[in-house]
């Protein structure tokens, strides 16, 4: 079993088909900023989905964002907001890799823009682990004057040291080699 923390990185590659930001346990170095929009509350929550090599999507979450997060008005800032979101035990064969997606909205709950895509390399797991994921989401929010009173605006952020947007407790297993194997070595 392996216990990740999986960063939404500022990269780039094309996994299984899908040319998608990278979702890795090591993560860039430079922030990446995504506008949500303007109001006095922004929402920001992920879906799921494992893709096998051939490009087959299949969502693992229930068909809107969960892990939501949200950042009322205030002062301008960049500010860290976690939720979490109890993954279920998922079959996965050795090729997939899993999808991230991240929604926002501004005073809509739950978040339905897609934001930004994430995917993992390909994994060789043999399932994602039941476990309770942390999600932690980095949002700018900026503060303006327009005359006649405050507006506000947010930002998703993500890709830095910093700024580091990211999935803590990301759990998945491998197969053991089989035993024949293993006796076959020994002996």
């Amino acid at each position: 079993m392996s216990v990740e923390t999986r960063y939404f990185r500022n990269d780039t590659d094309t996994i299984n088909g899908l040319l998608a930001y990278l979702l890795k346990t090591l993560n860039t170095t430079s922030a990446l900023e995504f506008y949500i929009g303007d109001n006095t509350t922004a929402y920001v929550g992920i879906r799921v989905w494992k893709r096998t090599s051939d490009g087959t999507e299949t969502e693992i979450t229930s068909g809107t964002a969960v892990a939501i997060a949200s950042l009322a008005s205030g002062i301008s800032a960049y500010v860290q907001k976690s939720a979490t979101w109890d993954c279920p035990q998922t079959s996965l064969a050795s090729t997939d890799a899993i999808i991230v997606r991240i929604y926002g909205d501004v005073n809509s709950t739950p978040p339905t823009t897609l934001m930004r895509t994430f995917i993992t390399e390909q994994m060789g797991a043999t399932q994602l682990d039941a476990a309770t994921w942390t999600v932690y989401y980095w949002i700018r929010r900026i503060r303006i004057f327009d005359g006649e009173g405050y507006v506000y605006g947010f930002w998703y952020v993500h890709g830095s040291d910093t700024r580091n947007s990211r999935i803590a407790n990301f759990s998945w297993s491998s197969a053991p080699p089989p035993v024949g194997g293993i006796l076959a070595q020994i002996i």
